[in-house]
């Protein structure tokens, strides 16, 4: 790849590239794109996190610009804390509001290099909290924001947004809200490589157990029939599994794609509310490859 370099958005041109990408990225019409004019004016207030991932010495399609092409951008912005989470005093956190990446330079480890240049910039904030949502059945989201940044979620939010256009069409959009906590030992050991997230041998080797297996049926996981939490939930460990790809079943299936959707809003709302979080993504290759998220008794993770 040519030289990547992340830097916060300046120039009116830069903004304006950053709408196309989100109509490139979202598929997003110009109702539904975060406009120039709110971006620039939000940064102008200050502390704002605007920053762009720019392919230096490669134009490529509507987001190039000046010998170079932006293919990724994150945005964000210090929110207050709502009192019932903050024991009624004032706190701030950082909220990560939308990151993308040009289809054709995903799975670069662009999206990641933006979120470690964002644990740095809130952390020369002064603020250790940063949190965000993403559709818990996106696989490749799961592994980036939970395995390989180390946040975690116990916040599960039916149909977060109503109805979207682009790649949400067709389905509740259903959320997790993630916490990040940026200053803890365990983000250090996940975003350095030190510690890895389990295998699924060895998950199963700690007592967790897989509480809905998939069936496969024409190349296609199904939900499990029936499901239930351990029997000594939330202290046992449990596996909860999603589709490998569920945007390419919902492309081929919708009617699956929307049996997932409840299949999984059912036992997520039900754990959560038992007092499990979800502290891990489980990738396993194979055929059929498998994706699940490991749940364990929440806890304190801050320092």
């Amino acid at each position: 790849m040519a030289s990547l370099t992340l830097k916060q958005l300046e120039s009116y041109e830069e903004f304006y590239a950053c709408e196309e990408l989100q109509k490139m990225v979202w598929r997003f019409t110009d109702r539904e794109v975060m406009p120039t004019h709110f971006l620039l004016s939000i940064q102008n207030e200050g502390n704002a996190m605007n920053y762009g991932a720019f392919l230096e010495g490669v134009e490529d399609g509507p987001t190039s610009l000046d010998g170079k092409t932006l293919v990724g951008w994150l945005f964000g912005y210090p929110v207050i804390v709502p009192p019932g989470e903050a024991g009624g005093k004032l706190a701030f956190r950082f909220y990560s509001d939308m990151m993308g990446v040009l289809p054709r330079y995903q799975s670069k480890r662009i999206g990641y290099r933006l979120k470690l240049a964002q644990r740095e910039f809130v952390l020369n904030l002064g603020l250790d909290w940063v949190v965000w949502t993403y559709d818990p059945l996106f696989s490749k989201n799961a592994h980036l924001n939970i395995a390989r940044l180390g946040a975690v979620s116990h916040m599960y939010i039916e149909d977060a947004y109503g109805d979207m256009p682009g790649i949400y069409a067709g389905l509740p959009t259903d959320r997790f809200q993630v916490d990040w906590w940026i200053a803890s030992e365990r983000v250090a050991r996940r975003v350095s490589g030190e510690e890895q997230p389990p295998t699924w041998e060895e998950a199963l080797g700690s007592g967790a157990a897989l509480i809905n297996p998939a069936s496969w049926k024409d190349g296609a996981p199904r939900p499990a029939e029936s499901w239930s939490l351990p029997q000594n939930a939330p202290d046992e460990p449990a596996l909860v599994e999603i589709p490998p790809d569920f945007q390419a079943l919902k492309e081929q299936d919708m009617e699956l794609a929307l049996a997932w959707r409840l299949h999984t809003r059912e036992i997520m709302k039900a754990a959560f509310s038992t007092g499990y979080e979800v502290v891990d993504y489980i990738f396993r290759r194979g055929n059929p490859p498998r994706g699940m998220y490991l749940l364990e008794s929440r806890r304190e993770w801050r320092s």
